[in-house]
């Protein structure tokens, strides 16, 4: 088994390219497992971070900027 972790400056396309790539490995027969938790944004402001379960695609709010 193989795992990656992407990690890198913050506004420079992780989360674009991880988001166009998942569904091409699942074309392509891998088995993509884990947790997807892409940021919230309401405007340029970060607000929260999502979580996605996959390859179920259950959803669920990890985290929520204080007021």
């Amino acid at each position: 088994m193989d795992i990656y972790i992407m990690t890198g400056p913050i506004q420079t396309g992780k989360t674009s390219w991880a988001r166009r790539m998942l569904p091409m490995a699942a074309e392509q027969g891998l088995r993509v497992t884990g947790v997807w938790s892409p940021a919230i944004f309401e405007g340029d402001e970060k607000t929260g971070i999502m979580s996605q379960l996959l390859p179920s695609g259950e959803e669920f709010q990890l985290a929520k900027k204080r007021s």
